[in-house]
């Protein structure tokens, strides 16, 4: 970004795929250069929607159905990520923390 302000959208959807074209319209009309979008509700067999000019993070629920994040970057912003798991206690080993962090570079 040119003026130094970073437009960012953090959306919960009930579903992505018949969300698309709004969300389209969404980061072009409001110059969004971050995206993080919950409840994707994709499959693993589901094909990871693209959006021409972002780059895509995708995590989906590991078991059962709903759920699903997908973080979106332009392409415009030099940047690394890291992804970690974390179970959410000892007890219980099916309960996890999913963490992405971004690094945005200058």
């Amino acid at each position: 970004p040119s003026n130094k302000s970073l437009n960012s959208l953090q959306s919960s959807n009930d579903g992505i795929q018949n969300k698309y074209r709004e969300l389209k319209q969404l980061f072009s009309s409001h110059h969004i250069y971050i995206a993080a979008i919950q409840e994707t509700k994709l499959k693993h067999t589901s094909k990871t929607p693209t959006f021409l000019g972002y780059t895509t993070l995708h995590k989906d629920r590991d078991r059962a159905g709903g759920g699903g994040l997908i973080t979106l970057v332009s392409k415009d912003i030099p940047f690394t990520y890291t992804t970690q798991t974390h179970a959410s206690s000892p007890a219980d080993k099916y309960k996890k923390i999913h963490t992405t962090r971004i690094c945005i570079h200058k």
